[in-house]
């Protein structure tokens, strides 16, 4: 008798974890392994014509039924979990086409495309721990999947050019961390714009220059640090997959802080708020403060993707179109 499939239910505010991300489907993986359930970790390989995933894109699926993940827009997924509890019973890997040319005449893609999905059977445990730390720990990473051989390969040694896709007859899975958002500021604008990065599956870091708004952005899920005086100078949470926004209505704070950014720092991004006006006095302020002016170009004055904007929830959505943009831009010319 085949076993229904489930989707896992994860509980609200579950710590970096989305439904939609690898970590997520890792981590089901592990938990399964230490039930003793039989696992598939799978894995889009191949996309023909429209899809709403592209290539690397994972679910996973546990012998008892229970599964996370995308590799479609929701429509295919059950199907192709049942499908993986019979190859983990067979324990067997197979290459699946879904959508178009499939066997599979009652599973089809709205979009009218189709996509190959590689169903790996009992994951090596050494590999998924390695993943799961590189992900905690925001390394890159690739794992290659050998399909003839049935085994994954994990490597840290990744170049900026490479990408996810075949090599040969390799499908190598390319895996960047998730773009962290640092905040610096003060205010509704600051805890809103937590909240939604929050809730869009960012990692969000603030460093508020008053109690109450770190405590509200805490409450609401993300890291907060208090900045007690202008003076401040910390080390902040900034590696090549960080976008920085500075939320400064009193820009008594902002420059010192953003000085000590331009700096020390390279994140992918970096926005500030305020008016065109308000950005020239900044350019004019860095440049007297001694900042190179190629670094003062990195600055993306007044932030956002469109405006000006009147309330703080336009203000937000706007600043996490632009910070998506940068990021998409940036992975397409490191490969991925």
């Amino acid at each position: 008798m085949l076993m229904m499939a489930a989707r896992v239910d994860f509980p609200l505010g579950a710590p970096d974890s989305q439904p939609d991300d690898a970590l997520t489907a890792f981590r089901l993986i592990e938990t399964g392994q230490q039930e003793g359930l039989g696992c598939a970790l799978i894995t889009v390989v191949e996309v023909i014509g429209g899809s709403a995933r592209g290539k690397g894109a994972h679910m996973s699926v546990l012998s008892d039924g229970r599964y996370c993940g995308y590799v479609s827009g929701g429509c295919v997924e059950a199907a192709i979990a049942a499908e993986a509890i019979q190859a983990i019973e067979k324990a067997r890997d197979q290459v699946l086409r879904i959508g178009s040319g499939s066997p599979l005449i009652d599973v089809r893609l709205p979009c009218g495309g189709g996509i190959d999905v590689h169903i790996h059977v009992a994951p090596d445990p050494v590999i998924v721990r390695a993943a799961i730390e590189a992900m905690e720990f925001r390394e890159p990473f690739r794992i290659g999947y050998l399909p003839k051989e049935g085994r994954l390969r994990f490597d840290q040694s990744l170049d900026e050019a490479d990408g996810t896709g075949w090599k040969l007859d390799i499908f190598e899975r390319v895996y960047r961390p998730r773009t962290r958002l640092v905040l610096i500021g003060r205010g509704l604008e600051v805890e809103t714009t937590a909240r939604i990065a929050t809730a869009a599956g960012l990692e969000v870091v603030a460093y508020c220059a008053d109690g109450e708004t770190a405590d509200s952005v805490y409450r609401n899920g993300a890291k907060a640090h208090w900045l007690s005086m202008p003076s401040d100078r910390p080390d902040f949470a900034v590696d090549p997959y960080t976008a920085v926004v500075f939320l400064f209505h009193d820009h008594e704070w902002e420059l010192g802080l953003l000085c000590h950014l331009l700096r020390e720092h390279k994140p992918f991004f970096i926005g500030a708020l305020g008016s065109r006006r308000t950005h020239l006095m900044r350019v004019d302020a860095l440049r007297q403060a001694g900042i190179a002016e190629t670094l003062i170009d990195t600055i993306h004055g007044p932030v956002g993707l469109f405006g000006p904007t009147r309330d703080a929830a336009s203000l937000a959505i706007s600043i996490l179109g632009q910070v998506t943009q940068a990021r998409e831009q940036a992975d397409k010319l490191a490969g991925s």
